[in-house]
């Protein structure tokens, strides 16, 4: 092995962009539109500082946590993305086992390169299952019994995509819709471009995702399966209410990594909406171009059980693939970041987390914003103490 390795995820994404070709890379890394949301996404983790305390022992740092009753040794999980052996050559496989050789969720995506079945024998991996309801609702019921049959714990229900986002990269580059193995045999489409112009993925996802989507729908899914039903794509606190009236088991907080609609709140911002109507598990989904692993502090800040990550997980199955062979290099996405939350933890002497039962040192009361939040408030002279207007808000500085 070399010794000039990648040191964090930046370097990672670097020699992703130069391994991959542009329409792949395009696809992972893209947003939709003018990407405001997907460049906010970033921004509005550099708007929260970190308030360091001193003279507390750090010498035993619990990261733990519990999700739905399963345990892991740190609140990251693997968020779901389609088709990852456009990064790795074992695909979805290598992922799982990677999840697995940190001991923490891998949740699959409905459009993995991977059959399920594959997957599900390829470790031990504590696994839950993504997919959308779509035209067909026999294919989605077929999904979920396949999912049960073969052992996975959760559904996890995509809700923010009626219509598939605008991703004028991907019309560019006329991406092809990757391989989808779990569908085979259960969809077809056209292969044929239109003749607007446009990707043969835009192109399936009109075919096969349903606008008529509602709430009903979340209780047919209820209907007929018994594992918990995770939302995913929660951004507002109406919906959150929703979601909780409707019984599903947990919301997960995501803008889709800013792929589905351009100006959107960051999710960091949408997660303190979120969190109080909720009222129970709330999974921040930040895959949405991280920069540098300082910008998953925000989501220890807020109280959130559980962090997902997608995008950077990527590109390092991409390194990995190339060069660190198969989940050895897959693994150095989720390893890094447990490593970096673990010694962040130290110098801000915050050894809580979601199951530890104690309470951060950086609360979601005392994150700090900005002249100008996301909301609209204003400060005349710098940093204040962030909140909503007329919920404990402070306009002195």
């Amino acid at each position: 092995m070399e010794d000039n390795l990648p040191v964090n995820v930046r370097e990672y994404q670097e020699l992703a962009k130069k391994a991959l070709p542009k329409m792949h890379y395009d696809y992972i890394n893209g947003g939709a539109e003018d990407e405001y949301t997907l460049r906010e996404n970033i921004a509005a983790y550099g708007r929260i500082l970190l308030r360091p305390r001193v003279l507390i022992d750090v010498s035993k740092i619990d990261m733990s946590t519990t999700l739905l009753g399963y345990n892991m040794p740190s609140p990251i999980i693997v968020a779901p993305t389609g088709a990852h052996k456009l990064a790795n050559p074992e695909g979805e496989v290598a992922t799982a086992r990677a999840a697995a050789a940190c001991n923490t969720i891998m949740v699959l995506s409905f459009g993995s390169s991977c059959k399920i079945e594959e997957v599900a024998s390829s470790c031990d991996a504590i696994r839950f299952y993504q997919l959308y309801v779509y035209r067909r609702r026999d294919v989605s019921a077929t999904l979920v019994r396949r999912a049960e049959s073969l052992g996975f714990k959760a559904i996890v229900l995509t809700v923010d995509t009626p219509v598939l986002g605008r991703r004028e990269a991907d019309i560019r580059n006329k991406m092809v819709a990757p391989r989808m193995a779990n569908l085979e045999g259960l969809m077809s489409f056209d292969d044929d471009i239109d003749s607007k112009g446009g990707s043969k993925l835009e192109r399936f996802a009109h075919e096969t995702l349903d606008p008529s989507l509602s709430w009903k729908d979340v209780e047919w899914l209820k209907s007929i399966t018994s594992l918990p039903i995770l939302l995913k794509g929660i951004v507002t606190a109406e919906d959150a209410r929703k979601a909780v009236e409707v019984g599903a088991a947990g919301v997960i907080v995501s803008n889709h990594g800013a792929r589905q609609l351009d100006y959107a709140p960051p999710t960091i911002s949408a997660l303190e909406e979120v969190t109080p109507p909720a009222g129970r598990i709330h999974l921040p989904s930040p895959d949405s171009g991280h920069a540098a692993h300082m910008q998953m502090r925000g989501m220890h800040v807020q109280p959130a059980a559980s962090v997902m990550r997608a995008r950077r997980r990527a590109v390092t199955a991409t390194y990995g693939g190339g060069r660190l062979r198969g989940a050895a290099g897959t693994d150095s996405g989720p390893g890094c970041r447990c490593r970096w939350l673990r010694r962040w933890r130290g110098p801000c002497r915050c050894w809580w987390t979601a199951g530890s039962g104690g309470a951060p040192t950086c609360s979601r009361r005392w994150r700090w914003a900005p002249r100008q939040s996301w909301w609209g408030g204003r400060c005349s002279t710098g940093w204040r103490r962030a909140g909503r207007p007329g919920r404990g808000t402070s306009s002195r500085c």
